[in-house]
């Protein structure tokens, strides 16, 4: 067993999300949360119509900072597919923790 996944096991729920999701985010390069907000927008009305809903800056800003968690799946596969996207544009290795949205 690593160190790294002992501490993992030891963390919240919570705290768990925010770690992996400023991994990610990470791994994305650290895009504005505006440009992450208005992509995953995108995403969402190009796969569900213009139905509201989507993430906020600050919304994500509040994720990566554990201050809160997405309520819904629906509203974080947008914005995990936009900084799976991004990480990939950029040639960032992803884990499987990392590049696949249910995990």
């Amino acid at each position: 067993m690593s160190e790294n996944s002992a501490e993992t096991r030891m963390l919240s729920p919570r705290a768990l999300f925010a770690q992996r999701f400023t991994e990610l985010y990470a791994a994305a390069g650290n895009p504005t949360l505006r440009r992450v907000a208005a992509a995953a927008e995108t995403r969402m009305r190009a796969a569900q119509g213009a139905r509201p809903g989507g993430a906020s800056a600050q919304r994500i800003s509040d994720w990566k900072a554990g201050r809160n968690v997405p309520a819904r799946f629906e509203s974080l596969l947008p914005v995990v597919l936009t900084l799976v996207e991004l990480a990939r544009k950029a040639g960032t290795p992803l884990t499987r923790q990392l590049a696949e949205p249910k995990e």
